[in-house]
């Protein structure tokens, strides 16, 4: 039997004890930053959020509403013809960053530096998402396409009691 310490293995210990301390120290350190930057932010839209509804099972819906950005990611690249690659990386992208967004905005409220940050963060990697969909669709774009997406853009914007709802129906119409 191998030597224990603490109910684990020592090969276990002398492995992970010098790397969780640095993982954690490096997430903290992260968080700093955020928060600086967050502090240092103009008043724009990014601070200007509403607020998710706390109940578990709306925080999961609002979550799991992220789940329309690796869909649509895939349906890029097992798109017929020569599949966007860059494109099917940059919605996953946003889908990654936007559930990191919407964790810390449910952990944290709204009114966090941290979470004013990761919005400017969301929106950045969004903006870029979709002028790199624009360059690549442009002539190809339907006009209900931009219809559909000016009616998702009223979500977008929404910060009333219903805020968990309509930025719910923001990812999936986006």
């Amino acid at each position: 039997a191998s030597p224990r310490r603490h109910g684990r293995s020592v090969h276990h210990t002398m492995v992970l004890d010098p790397v969780v301390p640095v993982l954690g120290e490096a997430l903290v350190k992260g968080y700093d930053v955020f928060e600086i930057v967050g502090r240092s932010l103009p008043t724009a839209f990014f601070k200007e959020l509403g607020t998710p509804n706390r109940s578990p099972m709306w925080v999961a819906v609002f979550l799991l509403s992220n789940i329309a950005f690796p869909i649509a990611g895939l349906k890029i690249l097992t798109s017929r013809g020569r599949p966007n690659r860059r494109l099917a990386f940059f919605v996953f992208l946003v889908g990654v960053v936007s559930t990191a967004f919407h964790w810390n905005q449910c952990c944290l409220g709204s009114g966090s530096p941290v979470v004013h940050t990761w919005c400017l963060v969301d929106t950045t990697f969004s903006c870029v998402s979709g002028l790199v969909y624009i360059v690549h669709s442009w002539g190809t774009i339907r006009k209900r396409i931009l219809l559909l997406f000016g009616i998702a853009v009223v979500f977008l914007f929404d910060t009333s009691r219903f805020y968990t709802i309509t930025h719910s129906v923001w990812h999936i119409m986006s």
